[in-house]
């Protein structure tokens, strides 16, 4: 994947290996307060594989190349070596976190999980007091994985260009409208973005250690919603809206779904699409949810 290979992607790659899957759910409450869960957990084979990749992508950073300048190396030197870790819970990155979701966040609670697939992980809960401070992105999840190794240090993105964002106005029913801002026009307008160059050699790597990898980002209201213009609605949670949803396998088993990925500078970018795996709301519409 040329493009999308930039240092963020980079590192969530490294800690894509194996099998890993993350759920970000925001409630929102009439009142508009509410709770933000995140959920990950990993596979054992993606916690040792991604202590080797990072070891990699540090030395890159650090300019110690085996591949030639601009260039990525997936394998470390044998000089800089990085243990698995033994628990992906961290309380106090897991506080840190909540600077991401906006103002007046704040860390209610975490622990180390294990999903029905037996792979370790945690859930974090977080609260907030006014759902028009909040935002809330995929960035997220690259906060998630830093709770892991320490990764390298891109430029941090733009909040307000890069995330969701949330207002509500209250009554009967309550209103809560949400923006994605629109994509940069071109590649100069990007904020917070540092592109590396992949061989060709690798691409079929990327795709192997992204194997398993799925991220959603979903929200919930208090109550029940009596109208909506999202596109996609829980049939089983009826209150809830997904706003993000990334399945490399489905995405990656599909050839022509691959090829177009290939192609774009940025996954938003194929939010009307209808490539299997992928699913966005269309960045600058306006999301309506009305609830009671």
């Amino acid at each position: 994947m040329r493009s999308w290979v930039t240092v963020p992607m980079v590192a969530l790659v490294g800690l894509s290996a194996g099998c890993i899957k993350t759920a970000t759910t925001m409630h929102v409450k009439k009142d508009g307060s509410g709770t933000i869960k995140l959920e990950m957990h990993m596979s054992e084979e993606a916690m040792q594989k991604a202590a080797v990749m990072m070891a990699g992508i540090m030395a890159q950073t650090m300019g110690k190349m085996t591949g030639g300048e601009g260039e990525m190396d997936m394998a470390p030197p044998p000089e800089m070596k990085m243990n698995a870790p033994k628990s992906l819970y961290d309380e106090t990155k897991a506080r840190a976190l909540a600077s991401k979701f906006g103002e007046g966040v704040r860390f209610v609670k975490g622990k180390e999980t294990t999903n029905a697939e037996g792979w370790k992980g945690f859930t974090a809960e977080y609260a907030f007091d006014d759902v028009n401070r909040i935002t809330l992105g995929p960035d997220v999840v690259q906060g998630m994985a830093g709770m892991i190794v320490a990764q390298p240090g891109p430029a941090e993105t733009t909040r307000e260009r890069t995330a969701y964002r949330f207002s509500m106005t209250r009554g009967a029913p309550n209103t809560l409208s949400i923006t994605y801002p629109r994509l940069p026009d071109s590649d100069a307008e990007k904020p917070g973005t540092t592109e590396l160059t992949v061989p060709s050699t690798t691409e079929d790597r990327v795709a192997e250690i992204m194997k398993g990898r799925r991220d959603v980002i979903l929200v919930s209201v208090e109550g029940r919603i009596t109208t909506t213009d999202a596109r996609w609605r829980s049939k089983r949670s009826p209150n809830t809206i997904m706003l993000y949803l990334l399945d490399y396998d489905k995405l990656l088993a599909d050839p022509a779904a691959r090829k177009k990925i290939e192609e774009v500078d940025n996954p938003l970018a194929l939010a009307d699409a209808k490539l299997p795996g992928l699913y966005v709301e269309q960045p600058g519409r306006l999301i309506t949810v009305k609830f009671q």
